[in-house]
């Protein structure tokens, strides 16, 4: 009656699991015929009972319990709805198995992931993919999350990651649990060891009550709150890249763990839900020394989103402005069609005009003639077999911005070439494995400028970087062997020889040029290019919640 006076819906246990072989069913039924008279007046939530299948800890038959148990209590569902008069939603608490019964007899799913730290993030991503995308489907309840504290393990920073991993991969709720609270530790009358043996943790309820996780779940619950979360659906192509979740509709169940290795899983990359053209809300799980911000894809044409980054620890919002496509002009395009190269000049080896491409074998250098601009945007489809890259600012061979993509070192960035030096890669982005075929897009206006690089499938952008170079020039297509410092960004680059026995022709094709002629006032210095924005670099570096709203 008092949780009922504080608004809140008691969810009432039957009993554990492993006692329906002790009592038999059909003294479990008159067990719940009382609970449903005596609690059924309420909005109260039954839950047949907690760990369906776990047979008793020193079981002589744990199989064989099992397996009546399994039976058992979807039996016991049914009796119970068919006597309680008031309707009342019924689940079952699992164990961490995800088989349900042959029948749907439960009106939401009420999953469990494991308590093993990080070990156990993996599991929670997976489980709750994999039920969400379970067919018939389900509302899905993380029933026990991993608690925190427990074993002094499981802190505030893995119970975040299973709040938001679970409500943005298609949970409709979640629960919270600390060590300490689940046996109702008392500083003078522990709990004490479990039947096996076992005394998880002696931390007091008073203590466990207050652990810094429980204000920072109810801190996404406060965030979250803030938008129409019950209508938001599983998004994972809205980042590039992003987190593996089992969201193919299934039929039967299915070995999480060696699916999560034959996909290759990993959990500590972004991932997204909303409602299209509404709003975006992607998790940033932690990812040491990786502040960069995600790539947001697949934004709708026609629809000007306003971002903010959320402090998943504190509730503050950092406002970073609108996500602006930039007004542009043409200036020029060649699709290579005519062999004359009438618009073009090499300032590198000697470039032709063949099959609809712009070739050469060697270093290129080759820009518009009459051409002096400061803020462009410049694409070309090119072969990504070669060092390949797009040149803007172009004064001279020694002065320009050079735009690359290495596909020997798997990455794009920025060179602020002065003076005939390339100077350290800007912007730094590991890409992954590329199709034969890409597009790039390379962009300046003002002090920024950036990449982005597509095959159609995938798409990689650099953060926007500073750059000193803000006179006009010529903007074109660059192929040049490259010698660069360590496998990280920030190493310098200088001009490599290439041997003899690897010619390194590259060809262009589909060119086009265009300037920006205006920004919003209020945009994001990160412009929409592709359909694709950057999101800034993370305030600090921890896991982030980064929100897009119309």
């Amino acid at each position: 009656e008092w949780l009922v006076k504080s608004e809140l819906a008691p969810a009432i246990v039957g009993c554990w699991g492993y006692y329906l072989p002790w009592m038999g069913t059909d003294k479990m039924k008159k067990h719940w015929r009382n609970l449903v008279a005596r609690y059924g007046a309420y909005p109260v939530v039954w839950i047949i009972a907690g760990e369906r299948d776990m047979p008793y800890y020193l079981s002589a038959r744990p199989q064989e319990d099992s397996d009546l148990q399994k039976r058992g209590w979807t039996e016991l569902a049914k009796y119970v709805r068919s006597i309680d008069p008031y309707g009342h939603l019924i689940t079952i608490h699992p164990t961490r198995q995800p088989e349900g019964p042959d029948e749907p007899v439960f009106d939401f799913d009420m999953m469990g992931s494991g308590h093993g730290n990080w070990g156990s993030a993996m599991e929670t991503v997976a489980r709750v993919s994999a039920h969400y995308s379970k067919i018939p489907p389900m509302p899905l309840l993380n029933g026990e999350t991993m608690y925190e504290g427990h074993q002094q393990t499981n802190w505030q920073d893995v119970v975040r990651f299973a709040f938001w991993v679970c409500m943005i991969n298609g949970a409709a709720g979640h629960t919270y649990g600390a060590g300490g609270i689940w046996q109702m530790n008392g500083r003078t009358v522990p709990h004490g060891p479990s039947p096996w043996g076992i005394t998880y943790e002696n931390t007091p309820w008073d203590e466990a009550m207050v652990l810094p996780g429980s204000r920072q779940v109810g801190i996404g619950k406060t965030i979250l709150m803030k938008f129409p979360w019950w209508r938001f659906e599983p998004h994972p192509e809205w980042a590039e890249p992003h987190g593996t979740a089992f969201l193919k509709p299934h039929t039967e169940w299915f070995d999480i763990n060696k699916r999560w290795d034959e996909e290759k899983g990993e959990y500590l990359l972004p991932y997204a839900s909303g409602i299209p053209g509404e709003i975006r809300v992607v998790y940033i799980p932690p990812k040491i020394y990786a502040p960069l911000g995600p790539l947001v894809v697949n934004l709708e044409e026609g629809v000007t989103y306003r971002a903010s980054y959320y402090d998943p620890v504190t509730g503050e919002r950092y406002n970073l402005g609108i996500l602006s496509r930039p007004k542009l002009s043409g200036v020029f395009e060649d699709s290579f069609e005519v062999s004359a190269k009438t618009h073009w000049v090499d300032h590198g080896n000697h470039t032709s005009v063949e099959g609809g491409q712009l070739s050469t074998t060697g270093s290129t250098w080759t820009v518009l003639k009459d051409v002096e601009a400061s803020d462009m945007v410049v694409n070309v489809e090119a072969r990504s077999e070669v060092e390949v890259g797009i040149l803007l600012r172009f004064k001279d061979t020694d002065n320009c911005l050079v735009a690359v993509y290495s596909r020997l070192l798997k990455s794009i960035w920025i060179h602020d070439r002065q003076k005939g030096e390339y100077g350290s890669r800007l912007g730094f982005m590991e890409v992954p494995e590329m199709g034969p075929s890409v597009r790039l897009v390379a962009e300046a206006h003002g002090s920024s400028a950036s990449l982005t690089i597509t095959d159609g499938e995938h798409t990689y952008r650099t953060s926007p970087v500073v750059v000193t170079n803000m006179h006009g020039g010529s903007v074109g297509v660059w192929s040049a062997r490259l010698s660069c410092q360590g496998d990280l960004g920030g190493g310098g680059c200088r001009a490599a020889p290439r041997p003899p026995s690897e010619p390194g022709r590259q060809g262009f094709g589909s060119f086009a040029a265009h300037q920006i002629v205006g920004v919003a006032p209020d945009a994001n210095q990160n412009l929409v290019i592709l359909n694709a924005w950057r999101a800034p670099n993370l305030p600090l570096s921890q896991d982030w919640v980064l929100v897009l709203e119309r």
